[in-house]
């Protein structure tokens, strides 16, 4: 799931701070193994299709 929240701050650790979520990081959802399936305008939900990856 990807939201308005997380695109300003994303923290990938408990002692890191919080860095916006990249352009170019968001982009990697937009090809496989990722399926969009719910698109709120706010919030983006996604499914993994693990048999999609080589």
């Amino acid at each position: 799931m990807i939201d308005a929240d997380l695109r300003t701050g994303l923290q990938t650790g408990p002692f890191e701070p919080a860095f916006p979520l990249l352009p170019s990081e968001e982009a990697k959802f937009t090809t496989t193994p990722f399926e969009k399936l719910f698109d709120s305008g706010f919030a983006q939900v996604y499914h993994v299709s693990w048999s999609a990856v080589p």
